[in-house]
């Protein structure tokens, strides 16, 4: 069973998307590539970052269709038109590094960061950088 639905979409977002089935399962592996299988019905946490994921996707979809050149705007002579592009949408088909963060998040799978406690390269002398002479080996 698909963890969203277009349905489920609308009830959220006024404007619904139209993701196949297909669409969604698509963005349900990558989803699942993060924070592994969930027992069904995934929770409402997870439900909410991945219909935020498909919307965002619906939308890049939907600038891809009507604006596939990328265009931004133009202008001739006294006309001038801005396409609106709301986001960042046509930043690629793979989950942003933020949808990461929340998924993880929302299936309660820690995020944190590694602090190195040894100095970088440019801090301590390497050993090949000591003359013989200068070592105490006694």
């Amino acid at each position: 069973m698909a963890w969203i639905t277009s349905e489920e979409d609308e009830e959220v977002y006024p404007f619904g998307t139209d993701l196949t089935e297909t669409q969604a399962a698509h963005i349900q592996g990558l989803c699942e590539a993060v924070v592994g299988f969930q027992e069904e019905p995934i929770s409402s946490k997870l439900k909410a970052v991945v219909i935020d994921i498909a919307v965002r996707w619906w939308r890049g979809l939907q600038s891809a269709t009507t604006n596939p050149a990328g265009f931004e705007s133009e202008q001739i002579d006294d006309y001038s038109y801005k396409h609106p592009s709301g986001g960042p949408i046509l930043t690629g088909w793979g989950l942003l590094k933020t949808e990461k963060q929340a998924l993880r998040r929302a299936v309660g799978i820690p995020t944190f960061g590694v602090l190195s406690l040894t100095r970088g390269p440019l801090e301590t002398p390497g050993v090949d950088n000591i003359e013989p002479e200068e070592l105490d080996c006694s």
